[in-house]
């Protein structure tokens, strides 16, 4: 089962974050769980540690990787071009996060990116 993907703002919220967030939430509780499954292999035998570990490359095959790539190609492209050169990302990030950047204005800026 594929991740999805934040495209717009979640709805009922005013932060433009929020989806990213959502998506963190899940993702951390998705590698504590991993994290207990691993714990217990040297407790299995070698059919149940192989279904373990099959299991965890699985979640890291269709959750972290298309997580990661998205952020690589719609994200971080669209903190760059926002920043300019030599600029790091507090200075992108921070207007988003004191809201001198509307939510809509956000998510322009990322949609933009996830057009191309």
């Amino acid at each position: 089962m594929a991740m999805s993907i934040p495209g717009s703002v979640g709805a009922g919220t005013d932060q433009p974050t929020e989806k990213f967030r959502q998506e963190h939430v899940s993702i951390k509780e998705h590698l504590d769980h991993l994290s207990k499954m691993t714990g217990n292999l040297p407790g299995q035998d070698a059919s149940a540690q192989r279904d373990t570990m099959k299991k965890v490359v699985i979640f890291l095959k269709d959750h972290s990787k298309p997580h990661a790539e998205w952020e690589e190609k719609v994200l971080y492209p669209a903190v760059d071009e926002r920043a300019g050169p030599r600029k790091n990302e507090e200075d992108i990030l921070l207007p988003i996060l004191d809201r001198t950047m509307t939510p809509e204005q956000f998510e322009r800026e990322i949609m933009k990116k996830s057009e191309h």
